[in-house]
Order: C-alpha cells, then sequence, then structure tokens
C-alpha cells in the first residue's frame, strides 16, 4: 500500500511516490532544484560579504589613521637649497 502525504499547493491527498500532484501538476522536485540553486547563490554573496567586511573594515581603519597621521605631519625642511636631488644622490 502506498503511503500517503499532502500536496505542498493545493493541499490534496496524493502519494509519496507521485511525481507531480493529479490534482494541481505542482512538481516539487523542480523547485527543490531550484530552491536549491537560489539558496547556493545567496550563500556565496553573503560569504564573499562578510569576508569583504572582515578584510575591508581593517583597510578602512588603518587606512584613515594614515591619512589622519600624514595630515598631521609638519615639514621638516622649508629651505629648497638644502635639499639633494636624486641625481645628486646617486653621483654622490
Amino acid at each position: 500500500m502506498d503511503e500517503t502525504g499532502t500536496c505542498g499547493k493545493c493541499a490534496s491527498e496524493i502519494s509519496t511516490e507521485a511525481t507531480k500532484c493529479p490534482n494541481c501538476g505542482y512538481e516539487p522536485s523542480t523547485d527543490s532544484a531550484t530552491g536549491r540553486s537560489i539558496m547556493m547563490v545567496i550563500g556565496l554573496l553573503l560569504t564573499g560579504t562578510i569576508i569583504g567586511a572582515v578584510i575591508g573594515i581593517p583597510l578602512l581603519y588603518f587606512g584613515y589613521k594614515s591619512h589622519k597621521y600624514h595630515n598631521t605631519l609638519k615639514p621638516t625642511n622649508t629651505d629648497p637649497e638644502d635639499t639633494i636631488s636624486f641625481r645628486e644622490l646617486i653621483d654622490f
């Protein structure tokens, strides 16, 4: 004797071995395959987002700190005569 279950769409009683509902034509196997694919894509996107956040947030923080530190530096040499060019440094 076949076991019976309910249709996921119209809630009528159908055999558990049936591939589609005789009342409404609902095919549960196609929905579950599509659902699994959608879940995998969403999972990949969320994983990429989480990994991006774990890497990106510290990079933003340290970039901000570096920018802030760079803006607080004062020039140590304002006299152009005291500078040496790269070419002079090589010849030295």
